[in-house]
């Protein structure tokens, strides 16, 4: 299944907490907590989520770099399409 994110929320000086999202194949929307996107992300590799659209699109992938697992959407040294998202 994939999802494509349409806004996040971050709270004041933070990481992504929630995430706003619609699937691509069955139109539906969703929020979920970042804890709960990772673990689906990490459940079956079948499961994608991408920022963006067409050949623009970006994956979402888990970076365990730290304490606490995150997520971003770029490549090493260019900005995090995450965080360019609309906030709320």
């Amino acid at each position: 299944m994939a999802i494509r994110i349409t806004a996040v929320h971050i709270p004041e000086g933070g990481d992504v907490a929630e995430l706003e999202w619609i699937s691509i194949e069955h139109k539906n929307e969703g929020c979920s907590t970042r804890d709960a996107l990772i673990d689906w992300l990490e459940s079956d590799p079948a499961n994608i989520a991408l920022v963006g659209r067409g050949s623009k699109a970006t994956p979402v992938r888990v970076v365990r770099d730290g304490d606490r697992p995150r997520l971003t959407a770029g490549v090493e040294g260019s900005a995090d399409k995450l965080l360019q998202l609309p906030q709320y």
